[in-house]
């Protein structure tokens, strides 16, 4: 049995990928305690840790509580925000706050469990956005700001840590809630089948963290396939 460690675990990818791991042991990292303790109810393994990445400063106390094990097998980075809003219109609380939960929290419990990690061998894995590539609509300039940097990161990290695999996830778009906001600010209907399942990214994830200990996938991107092709 493998130990991965996943925070955004409530929703989303992040939820579909706790359905994809059931049988391994779980560290589950979510803001709000009262659904992260209902999810982990029915995970006799999962163990619980509540903590607010808009406050990086807490997630060594919040780690530490925790008691996390020596040897953690995988990290999936997939908690995030989505803040949209033209340049002329954001403010500078807005961006901080984009850039602190989905880079600056990042990489603060990525340093964190880096030991339990290296002594594992073990695998990180940023659930980044077709966003950290490009700048995808208007009103979406902090929001790929943020991604853009996760991506140096990444990079950065499989640079330094030898011992640790990296891999980066770009999704397309995903039938989340996250996706649903951004279609209401874009004006535009939300069909959950014209994007890509979470399960299905969730399972490309699994795969990266289910790796023998000679490969790795340092990026990977999936986007959902157009109706008519999926009907043929």
């Amino acid at each position: 049995m493998s130990t991965y460690l996943v925070t955004g675990a409530t929703r989303g990818i992040g939820r579909a990928l706790v359905d994809e791991l059931a049988g391994d042991d779980l560290i589950l990292m979510a803001r709000h305690s009262d659904t992260l303790t209902a999810l982990c109810t029915s995970l006799p393994s999962a163990r619980p840790v509540a903590v607010d990445f808009a406050r990086p400063d807490g997630i060594a106390d919040a780690v530490d509580a925790a008691g996390l094990p020596d040897r953690l097998d995988g990290i999936v980075h997939s908690a995030g925000v989505s803040l949209r809003g033209r340049i002329a219109e954001m403010k500078p609380a807005e961006w901080t706050e984009q850039l602190t939960v989905n880079v600056v929290a990042v990489a603060e419990l990525t340093r964190l469990v880096l030991p339990a990690l290296r002594a594992a061998g073990g695998t990180v894995v940023f659930v980044n956005s077709g966003a950290g590539r490009r700048v995808i609509g208007t009103g979406g300039a902090s929001y790929a700001a943020s991604k853009h940097a996760l991506v140096a990161v990444a990079e950065a990290l499989r640079l330094e840590e030898p011992q640790v695999r990296v891999t980066t996830v770009f999704p397309g778009r995903v039938a989340t809630d996250m996706q649903r906001e951004l279609r209401a600010y874009e004006g535009g209907d939300y069909r959950a089948g014209d994007y890509l399942r979470p399960a299905m990214v969730a399972r490309i994830i699994a795969h990266a963290l289910r790796l023998p200990g000679d490969a790795t996938i340092p990026d990977v991107s999936v986007v959902p396939r157009p109706v008519s092709e999926q009907a043929q």
